[in-house]
């Protein structure tokens, strides 16, 4: 008997280069049945014309595709959004997941989502070939990802472990906001573009503020496990059976991965999510090379897409 399983690919709809670039190597190379695209309503006048262009080539190319409209202004709404377009996806299905341009916050709730499905699931990631002077400013409110906020410990302190990318201000911003008692901030090593530069500017960050609760762990969430190995000694030190632990990726995407399956395995851990008020239009150019993650279980397989 012929299996009725179908291939599906999921990606959040981007302004980038490396949402153009990468949607057609994903469709050549993966060749899924049926692509679900996600756009922010707050951000439309930027994927405006990338929406037009996508359903004119829907038209003369016949791909099965949906365009969904989800929020960051309306978290529950969202998620229902994005429960109701995976629904009719089954366990033995497949899913394409291109988590390049969708932000941690969506990856985690769609994630969340397919893991209750026992959906197989591959992650894909464009690395770009530069980014623009600057990616986005203006940080917001942190909040708890819808439906993945743990289990407080009444009367534990709160510990706090972030993934750090190239906005400082997002960084500070969460730590005033939860005032955590312990910190680890997980810098990430290897020579990629304005890594030192962002080194600095954390090592900068503890000579000039007063927290002596804050330590640096170096970590390159682009290594075969994504840093999984690396966060999990960092979320040891935070000694998570005997305090409230809030876990928030503000580093490269692939580390939102390695934080997923942490919180999985301690689900008393809360994944923490700080938007960003604005993005630059030049936020990156190009697309370099594409990561592909496999999530077995509780590890991360990364290798380069051929």
């Amino acid at each position: 008997m012929m299996s009725d399983a179908k291939k599906y690919l999921i990606s959040v709809v981007s302004w980038e280069d490396r949402f153009n670039e990468g949607l057609p190597v994903l469709l050549d190379k993966l060749k899924p049945q049926k692509i679900i695209l996600f756009y922010y309503a707050e951000y439309l006048e930027k994927t405006q014309q990338v929406l037009d262009d996508l359903i004119k080539q829907e038209k003369t190319e016949a791909f099965d595709s949906e365009y969904t409209k989800i929020y960051f202004t309306d978290l529950s709404k969202t998620w229902l959004k994005i429960l109701d377009q995976l629904e009719e996806i089954k366990s033995d299905d497949e899913v394409v997941f291109d988590i390049t341009t969708a932000p941690r916050e969506f990856i985690w709730m769609a994630l969340n989502i397919l893991k209750h499905k026992k959906t197989k699931v591959s992650c894909f990631y464009h690395e770009p070939n530069g980014y623009g002077d600057w990616q986005s400013c203006n940080p917001k409110k942190p909040r708890v990802v819808y439906k993945l906020g743990g289990v407080t410990q009444l009367g534990k302190s709160t510990r706090l472990l972030i993934s750090t990318g190239y906005d400082l201000d997002r960084v500070q911003q969460m730590i005033t906001y939860y005032e955590p008692e312990k910190i680890v901030l997980c810098v990430q090593s290897g020579d990629r573009e304005n890594n030192d530069g962002a080194r600095r500017k954390y090592e900068q960050l503890l000579i000039e503020n007063p927290w002596d609760s804050i330590e640096l762990m170096m970590v390159d969430s682009y290594n075969d496990d994504c840093g999984m190995k690396t966060y999990a000694d960092a979320l040891d030190k935070l000694e998570p059976d005997s305090h409230n632990i809030l876990l928030c990726s503000l580093g490269p995407k692939l580390s939102a991965l390695s934080l997923f399956i942490l919180h999985k395995e301690n689900e008393s851990t809360a994944l923490v999510y700080a938007p960003s008020g604005d993005y630059n239009l030049e936020y990156s150019h190009g697309l370099k090379t594409t990561h592909s993650c496999e999530i077995r279980k509780n590890e991360i397989h990364n290798t380069l897409l051929s």
